[in-house]
């Protein structure tokens, strides 16, 4: 059985889908079988991220309403081995939790990760995407913002039956940080009392073009963070340990 990840932030624009897709395909270069859903059926960038967009013939919708086979929506790409996507669709927000969930626990029975794409803030596709997930792993930037809306959002996830897997900074600048002009992923997941995942570099590349130089730090950060992911499978769960919340409660 996979583990079901959801990636979530809470504020919009991030680089969340590009974390998953990326994610994605280095958890597939490692050997693994990942299926990719995108949860976001407001904005679907999953498929545009992963340069997939022209392939797109069946999503979510057609897969929950039976107008295609699991397999059949599922969207592979000889430049991503063991890497299926399911794409999501516009306008079908009326999607429920329970037919999502259902549909998860079926690609979940022949891959070793699924990754949700999970959309920003904790509205209702926010319940969607989590309410089928097993893991949750939480991305922001460093700015406060960012950071607040973050925080924000794993307190909203103290009543799901999830373990936190940690925190992934994103769009970070060392030179700042050394500077002292930026706070450092450390420092931030020090704050939300999370374990630091990874702390990914500020790039000009977008999606999958950001692994595109086997060298790159963008490359070489996302394989530090696949492998962080794969070798600690202990979360922790949000209900059972009591937090102090940086920016209080709504």
């Amino acid at each position: 059985m996979a583990r079901i990840i959801a990636v979530v932030s809470g504020k919009g624009g991030v680089g969340k889908t590009t974390v998953t897709a990326n994610l994605g395909i280095i958890l597939g270069g490692m050997g693994y079988k990942v299926t990719l859903i995108d949860a976001d059926v407001g904005l679907n960038n999953l498929d545009i991220a992963l340069g997939l967009e022209d392939r797109v013939v069946y999503d979510v919708f057609d897969v929950i309403s039976g107008r295609a086979l699991p397999e059949e929506a599922l969207i592979g790409s000889q430049d991503f081995p063991g890497v299926g996507l399911l794409p999501s669709v516009k306008g079908s927000e009326g999607i429920k939790a329970a037919a999502f969930q259902a549909i998860t626990a079926i690609y979940a029975k022949t891959a070793d990760y699924v990754l949700i794409d999970a959309p920003a803030g904790v509205e209702q596709g926010f319940h969607r995407a989590v309410s089928a997930a097993k893991e949750v792993v939480i991305v922001t930037t460093p700015h406060l913002s960012a950071v607040k809306d973050a925080d924000r959002t794993l307190e909203a996830l103290g009543v799901y039956d999830v373990d936190v897997c940690g925190l992934v900074v994103n769009r970070v600048i060392p030179e700042r940080v050394q500077k002292g002009e930026a706070v450092s992923g450390d420092a931030i997941a020090g704050l939300m009392r999370l374990k630091l995942l990874g702390e990914l570099p500020e790039s000009d590349e977008i999606g999958i073009n950001s692994l595109s130089a086997p060298r790159s730090e963008s490359r070489k950060a996302y394989i530090r963070l696949a492998e962080a992911i794969d070798s600690d499978k202990e979360g922790y769960r949000v209900s059972e340990r009591k937090r102090f919340f940086l920016f209080g409660r709504k």
